[in-house]
Formats: C-alpha cells, sequence, structure tokens
C-alpha cells in the first residue's frame, strides 16, 4: 500500500489529496469529513458506472442479434456518447470511458489516466478493482473514480485481433476509425477505464440523490 501512496502521488501531485480510501486532512471548505464524502462519491460512482454499462451492453446485446454485428459499431459511435450525458451532470458530475488504445478519437486516455490504467495492469497490486482520488482545482475539490473495463467475449467480435474480424466489421471500422487502436485484444484484456468524475461540494446532492435511487 505504502508503494500505491507513492506512486499516486508521482502520478498526479501536487494536487493528490487523497488516494484509493486513505484518510486526508480535513479541510475548511468541505462541508462533510473526507472519509465521509469519498464513501459517498465511490457509491455514486459505482452506481453511475453500473448503469451506464448495462444500457450500454443491453443495446449492442440487442443491435447484434436483430441485425449482426455491422450494428454494434453504429451503438458505440452514436449511443455511448449520448448514454454517458444522460447519466451526467455538467458541471457537477460526469462519466467517460477511455483507453490508450482508443477507437474514437475523444475517448484517448491522458497521460495521467493511463498510468493509472497501468496501475490497473500491473498484478503485484492485488484486487485492485478500483481506484479513487482526490484533486485541488482552480474551482475547488474534485473527486475522480476509475474503474477498469475489461474485454468481454461480446467485444471480441469487434476489437478482438484484426485477422479474427469479420471482414464487413473490419471494413466499417476502417472507415469510421481510420487511426482505430482498439484491435487485438483478448477476453479478460484491460481494455480501458471508466472514469467518473465529480464536483464538490457542489455533486453532493446529486451523489446522495444517484444512491438513494439505488436503494
Amino acid at each position: 500500500m505504502k508503494r500505491l501512496l507513492m506512486l499516486s502521488c508521482l502520478l498526479l501531485s501536487p494536487l493528490l489529496l487523497v488516494s484509493c480510501g486513505k484518510k486526508a486532512e480535513k479541510t475548511e471548505t468541505t462541508p462533510m469529513d473526507l472519509d465521509e464524502a469519498e464513501h459517498l462519491c465511490i457509491k455514486a460512482s459505482e452506481q453511475v458506472i453500473d448503469r451506464f454499462a448495462r444500457e450500454l451492453k443491453s443495446e449492442l446485446v440487442a443491435a447484434i442479434r436483430a441485425k449482426g454485428t455491422p450494428s454494434a459499431i453504429s451503438i458505440c459511435a452514436e449511443r455511448a456518447p449520448q448514454i454517458a450525458a444522460a447519466h451526467s451532470r455538467p458541471g457537477i458530475l460526469t462519466i467517460r470511458r477511455v483507453s490508450d488504445r482508443n477507437r474514437n478519437p475523444q475517448n484517448l486516455a491522458s497521460g495521467a489516466e493511463v498510468k493509472v490504467m497501468d496501475m490497473f495492469r500491473d498484478t503485484s497490486y492485488d484486487n485492485l478493482y478500483n481506484y479513487s482520488m482526490w484533486t485541488e482545482t482552480p474551482d475547488g475539490q474534485e473527486f475522480h473514480y476509475y474503474k477498469p473495463i475489461k474485454t468481454g467475449a461480446v467485444c471480441m467480435q469487434c476489437h478482438g485481433p484484426a485477422a479474427e474480424i469479420e471482414r464487413e466489421v473490419g471494413d466499417m471500422l476502417k472507415a469510421a476509425y481510420p487511426e482505430d487502436k482498439a484491435t487485438g485484444y483478448r477476453v479478460g484484456d484491460l481494455r480501458g477505464m471508466f472514469v467518473v468524475e465529480i464536483k464538490w461540494p457542489e455533486g453532493r446532492q446529486t451523489a446522495q440523490q444517484i444512491v438513494v435511487d439505488a436503494l
């Protein structure tokens, strides 16, 4: 755990306030204890990710069953951003998907996000299923939550090795994404991350409502 804290400091210092649930100093600007706030934000982030993932997967599976694999491309290209927007609150809470081997240019992970992905890949971190931290911004504090996206069996139809992707699907991907880097995965590979960001204390009421709605 010491190694984890040291690494997180290297990644985002001096912005880092607290990571992976470790206790932080209370500040005069927060309306509740940071441990309590972090617990709330983690629960809200998990709920937002779960809803986003379930909705997107449901639409992908339905489209593939109805019209075949090529239809999944338009779902990811068009519906995924719409679903993310529907579960976001501009300026308060946002959810994104990012990857260091992105398909959509808008989903390219930042340098700091790539380092978090590297942590998820590092097998020396046992049971690292998520990662969270606080940062200080010019406008106040912000909570960041990261959860890995693993390649599932259904994903292989568009993200597997290029030689194993149907020709029609491959041609459509090349036409839509000339600089596509999101192929060559195997089931279980880390393909990207969900990123939830919550502005604090502005996001407190939104986070509380998300948690209450999940009960």
